[in-house]
């Protein structure tokens, strides 16, 4: 009988003394989206012009076992596929490309994970990309999951989307 009731006494003493996890603070959300913001978008806009080192600075956005799934509806598997398929774009369709970028929205879902909500806007020389609802000027939302290992927060998931700011036909 002393058993259980001892070890129902620890735990109720655990439990009180246990720290509460720790939570992310909105200042700390605000620095991790301007750096992913900052990252983003200057080295996107190097590795367009041919900066060789940007597609790797871009990479470090993302944990190794990231997706992205791209505005064409494919899945991205791993931090290598999802900087390789950008350079490759940076070669070809996005040569000589711009991007602007801002914060959208900002949210926290526990200790070690936060959605960031960014929108951009991609000028492209020649034709845009595959859907792209209008020439010109491209429009994006990007949505990333980010996820906190160790003291470092990076993409484990990212959905990208295009869209238009015409009316949506009827």
């Amino acid at each position: 009988m002393r058993k259980p009731v001892l070890c129902l006494l620890l735990i109720l003493i655990a439990c009180r003394i246990a720290k509460p996890p720790a939570t992310i603070d909105q200042e700390q959300m605000q620095a991790v989206t301007d750096d992913a913001l900052n990252t983003f978008v200057n080295s996107w806009n190097r590795a367009a012009i041919g900066d060789t080192l940007a597609p790797e600075t871009y990479g470090t956005l993302y944990w190794p076992d990231a997706e992205l799934v791209d505005p064409s509806r494919r899945i991205w598997d791993g931090q290598a596929a999802i900087v390789q398929m950008h350079a490759d774009l940076w070669r070809t369709a996005f040569k000589t490309s711009q991007v602007t970028g801002s914060i959208r929205r900002v949210r926290a879902l526990s200790p070690t994970l936060m959605i960031a909500d960014f929108d951009f806007t991609l000028t492209v020389s020649g034709q845009p990309p595959p859907g792209a609802a209008t020439a010109g000027p491209v429009k994006a939302h990007l949505k990333h999951v980010m996820q906190k290992r160790g003291d470092e927060w990076k993409v484990v998931a990212a959905q990208n989307t295009f869209y238009s700011d015409a009316p949506t036909p009827q």
